[in-house]
Formats: structure tokens, sequence, C-alpha cells
């Protein structure tokens, strides 16, 4: 069952749209704090996204899992995984851990459960490719949007990751990275990574 679970997390990975957040409390301020706080906590968040973006450049891993929230993380449309559940898929290199780290493990993946890619007025779209290879092959990589917001009794950042070569086409129909941040122990991890 939990195969099955993964294997949808995983088909989800590409038909993402944004959704909520995970809900657990993690950081408490006092009320009024948090507006000029938001502010503080900009280049934090800035910091955390260049480190997450140089983990995945590596190739480095276990890092990068370290990078994911505590509590449950939104992959996708609707697929929420445990901190345990995506530890355990990046142990077995499961199509998790190859959506960010090995276009061909990811491809083979896909092959697997039926993926047939589409087509357009152009032809075939291309297949998915890895964040790591997408991060590789782009040009101009920027953090075009990093807020930090309070919602209630925690801290989140969201943050757009933009690039200016190639055309999307070129990484697997990848347009931009978005993600979500938490500030969980005073530190920024991902709750939330909603890429399409």
């Amino acid at each position: 069952m939990k195969n099955l679970v993964l294997a949808l997390a995983f088909l989800g990975l590409f038909m993402s749209s944004p959704i909520p957040v995970s809900s657990k409390i993690q950081e408490k301020e006092s009320p009024g704090s948090h507006i000029s706080k938001e502010k503080e906590l900009e280049p934090s968040l800035r910091k955390a996204v260049n480190k997450l973006l140089g983990t995945i450049r590596r190739g480095d891993s276990e890092q990068f899992l370290t990078m994911f929230s505590r509590g449950n993380v939104n992959i996708g449309i609707d697929n929420e995984l445990s901190y345990d559940e995506i530890a355990k898929a990046f142990k077995e290199r499961g199509p998790l851990y190859c959506h960010y780290f090995d276009t061909d493990c990811l491809r083979k993946h896909l092959e697997e459960i039926g993926y047939k890619p589409a087509e357009d007025l152009e032809g075939t779209l291309p297949l998915p490719i890895s964040y790591r290879e997408i991060v590789g092959r782009v040009a101009g990589l920027e953090i075009s949007q990093a807020d930090v917001r309070y919602h209630p009794s925690k801290f989140y950042g969201v943050v757009t990751v933009t690039w200016k070569t190639p055309k999307p086409r070129e990484v697997g129909l990848v347009e931009f990275f978005d993600f979500t941040f938490v500030l969980e122990d005073g530190e920024w991890r991902l709750s939330s990574d909603s890429t399409f």
C-alpha cells in the first residue's frame, strides 16, 4: 500500500498545482511581533533557498533530505508525505529521489507506471527530467520571489525560482520551481514543492 501511495505521489509531481502547507504548529510568536519579523527573516529565507539549490546542483541527497520539514510535506497535488516516508524513498532511491536527482531513474519509474508523454502542436512533449539536471542546464537562475508570511503561529516562506534560458520544452516543461518553506526551530525547511 505504501508503494502505491508513493507511486501516486510521484505521478502527482507531473500534475502539480499550488496546495496548502501542513498545519502543525512549530513556531510561536507573541501577538504583533510577526509584522516586523517578516522583513527580518527574508535574507535567511533566501540563504536557505540558495542552500537547497546548491544541494541539488551537487547531487547531495543527504543534505537535501535534512532540509525537509519534520512535519508533513506536500509534494505535487494533494500528496502529503511524512518526513519518514520521504527519508525512506531517498534511502531506497525510489521515484521521489529520482525526481530530484536522477533523470535516468526517473524515466525508468515513469515507464514502469505506464507514463506516456502527451502531444501538442509541436509534437510529442518532452519527458520530465530531474531537478538536478534542470539546475545544471539552466542559465540565469534567480530567486524571483521570496516572501515571508505569518500564518497562524508560524512563519512560511513562499519562493519562486526562475531562469532566463533555456525554454521550458528543453527542461522537461518545467517553467520555474515553486517552494514553500516553514520556519522550524529557527531553520527554514521545505514544506511544499508545488513545481509545475
